[in-house]
């Protein structure tokens, strides 16, 4: 008994002194990855409050994160697309698990720049400790599981991503699910045979198992990319272990784990799926090609090249040369593995064609090169992730992001044989030192290898264009009431959408992130009522534009010059000739704001109450009309256009208000040749037979508009339009289209 218990006294002090050297490891690792992180971006230069990034993406996660802080959520935000607000829910994202974490850390500041870069920072040490904690899993030592470990964290895809994607950036939760997927390789349980072990559902899980269902869950909350490379690597360790050992029980682990990540993602896009249910779909929101994963796809090239603005001149020509020469130079540019990563890459490739059993642990080393094989066969341009954007779906587009997996599986060969280099190595002090010697030099060559001086951001001339925006917005603020609505041009469709001459995506986002209690028409969602409304304010003349804001109940109008090929020369002295006023001009020159206060006051003065009630529902829900059936899109100019149609077309009239409306209705109707032909027009409120030619026939009508939904149908025996390379059914045009409410 008394032995007993000195063993159990024995025991614990043992353990106690691992979980000691264990903490002290991982204390150690990550302060040596903060000191590095330190020196590589200089950061004793920057200002966190300040954003690491300004332009692109950023803003938009930028405006998510600020607009979670003041909205609950991310998904709707009052401040951004007015005159309704943004619901971002036609754009399905499965990040939840990053925002709850950046929610979390709001308790302590609700300044939105500096939780994206505390986020982005906080990413290098968490990848520091998970993916120490999977090596030391699988029996590596310390040191090279260290050295793995920050080399890991410090890829270059790690920097050139940064804030700009964000949540890419943010790969922590990658070396766990990689553990899992090796778990099934290596046929270790993670679930007992029903037929075995009967009782509760806990009771048939072993705590892999568990850990598995939690780390699929965590992956699945945090990206969609990552779930679904991570899914695809569960059924490729499932088929591998079955093949391999005729195990199906991994092979049911792995679709049972594959279920737990697609049914945790549907539930991160839940909000999407009812939105689309209850308002229908919106194809306009994301638009993706199966073209697109050629484009964004991976090659090997760019994995074994070094990284762009390499510390060695030769190497950093190189690989200029390659992104000058070769097309389809984008994203994929951020994959490179560095010396130490490529080394494993290699390793792994040549380890399917020469296995050597009783090199360091070959099971494991199999396991990670037939996951290493299986990503480049998906990702890489004209491979399977072709297949599966042509055939199955092409929401996946950028199959280069799965390189961080790629990176962590050659990583892990390279720390699987440095760890048997400190094995043999270690039976005499002296080749212990020379192997930490190693060790430490691999780290440096490679931490330096992956990173350069580009990751240094230009600190001063961020805050200086911050501030810039920050005290234009101020002056705003200063001279509008509270909650007042700003319209911003040029109109751009939200969200994604090219550039407008020198302006980029998101740039109209700028506003927003520094105001407080202004309210901006950038951000409607695109495809939605919103959007289409502010689509055609911004193409009124500029006269009709400023009364038309003012009804609407604007309060002044944003400028963002670099959206014109003049700078805005044109729009601005058209707007101080209407409004009769100097804008407010930034301090670098880029925006400007015109107050709308005087012109509002002026205009107001000229409708009784009731009127300027009438002339705000009109401007603010316009009648919708929607070209369906043979009808083509619009063409020609605001002055003279036309839209072809096919025998038979139909065009929908929608009252949105509760009250009926009295409308005028013009249009002209053509046919492509002299002879006539027939046409019928049906309607809720006229229905004629027009004999039309290619003279054209003016129909002019009024009528009332009752709330709802009403359709005009067109029907014409004319002949076809021979028009050589149009695929189009040409057979009658309706011309000069024109809908305007009488009051």
């Amino acid at each position: 008994m008394v032995s007993d218990l000195e063993h159990l006294k024995t025991r614990r002090v043992t353990l106690g002194k691992v979980h000691q050297k264990a903490i002290c490891v991982h204390v150690g690792a990550t302060a040596l990855c903060l000191l590095a992180l330190f020196w590589v971006m200089q950061l004793w230069r920057a200002d966190l409050s300040v954003p690491l990034m300004l332009e692109g993406d950023v803003s938009s996660h930028s405006a998510l994160v600020k607009g979670m802080l003041e909205n609950g959520w991310y998904l709707r935000n009052r401040f951004l697309g007015m005159p309704w607000g943004l619901d971002f829910s036609d754009y399905p994202m499965a990040d939840g698990f990053h925002f709850l974490l950046i929610k979390v850390m709001s308790f302590w500041t609700s300044d939105h720049a500096l939780l994206i870069n505390l986020y982005y920072l906080l990413g290098f040490p968490l990848t520091v400790m998970t993916s120490l904690l999977v090596f030391r899993r699988f029996g590596l030592s310390y040191p090279p599981a260290i050295v793995g470990s920050l080399l890991f964290a410090f890829l270059p895809y790690h920097f050139m991503r940064g804030t700009w994607h964000l949540f890419l950036s943010s790969y922590y939760l990658i070396p766990l699910i990689v553990m899992v997927v090796l778990w099934i390789c290596l046929d270790e349980p993670l679930f007992r045979d029903a037929k075995v072990q009967r009782g509760a559902l806990w009771g048939r899980i072993y705590p892999k198992g568990a850990a598995s269902i939690a780390f699929c869950v965590l992956v699945a909350s945090g990206g969609a990319y990552y779930a679904f490379f991570a899914g695809y690597f569960l059924l490729v360790a499932g088929a591998f272990a079955f093949f391999q050992r005729r195990s199906r029980a991994q092979l049911l682990a792995s679709l049972v784990l594959s279920a737990v990540l697609f049914l945790t993602f549907l539930i991160n896009v839940s909000p999407s799926i009812i939105h689309a249910y209850q308002q229908g779909k919106n194809p306009s929101a994301v638009v993706r090609s199966p073209v697109a994963a050629e484009i964004f796809g991976m090659r090997i090239t760019q994995l074994l090249l070094p990284v762009r603005g390499h510390r060695v001149s030769y190497l950093a020509k190189l690989k200029e040369a390659y992104a000058r020469n070769w097309p389809h130079v984008n994203e994929n540019d951020t994959v490179s593995l560095g010396i130490v990563g490529g080394l494993g890459f290699l390793t792994l490739l040549g380890w399917l064609v020469i296995r050597k059993p009783e090199v360091g642990n070959p099971d494991l080393t199999t396991g990670l090169a037939i996951l290493n094989i299986a990503a480049v066969l998906l990702a890489t341009i004209g491979g399977f992730g072709s297949l599966l954007a042509l055939a199955i779906t092409n929401k996946v587009r950028a199959y280069n992001r799965i390189s961080v997996y790629i990176a962590f599986f050659s990583l892990f060969a390279v720390a699987l044989l440095l760890d048997e280099m400190v094995r043999r190595w270690r039976a005499s002090r002296t080749g212990r030192y020379l192997s930490y010697g190693v060790l430490g030099f691999i780290l440096f060559v490679g931490i330096m290898d992956q990173t350069t001086l580009h990751f240094i951001r230009p600190y001063e001339l961020l805050k200086a264009e911050y501030l810039s925006d920050d005290a234009f917005v101020k002056r705003i603020e200063a001279s509008v009431p509270k909650d007042a609505m700003i319209f911003q041009l040029p109109h751009v469709p939200f969200p994604e959408y090219p550039h407008v001459h020198r302006m980029g995506d998101y740039a109209l986002l700028r506003g927003y992130l520094h105001s407080r209690s202004l309210r901006w028409s950038y951000g409607a969602m695109k495809g939605r009522d919103g959007d289409a409304w502010q689509r055609s304010v911004a193409r009124k003349p500029v006269t009709e534009l400023v009364s038309t804001l003012a009804f609407a109940g604007f309060s002044g109008i944003y400028v963002d010059r670099y959206g014109y090929a003049d700078g805005g020369a044109k729009l601005e002295a058209e707007l101080q000739g209407v409004l009769d006023t100097k804008p407010i001009v930034s301090a670098n020159k880029r925006l400007t704001f015109f107050s709308l206060a005087e012109f509002n006051q002026a205009l107001r003065k000229r409708y009784t109450a009731e009127q300027w009630q009438s002339k705000h529902e009109a401007t603010l829900y316009p009648l919708r009309l929607e070209w369906k059936g043979g009808f083509s899109g619009l063409e020609g100019t605001p002055e003279r256009n036309w839209r072809w149609c096919a025998s038979k077309g139909e065009l929908y009239i929608t009252n949105p208000l509760r009250r009926d409306r009295r409308v005028l209705l013009d249009m002209t109707v053509a046919t492509g040749h002299r002879e006539s032909s027939l046409l019928k027009v049906d309607s809720p409120w006229f229905s004629e037979e027009l004999k039309i030619n290619i003279e054209g026939r003016l129909i002019s009508k009024k009528a009332r508009v009752q709330p709802g939904t009403h359709v005009i149908r067109f029907e014409s025996d004319a002949r076809r339009v021979h028009a050589p390379g149009d695929p189009r059914v040409l057979v009658f045009s309706v011309q000069n289209f024109h809908l305007e409410e009488q009051h």
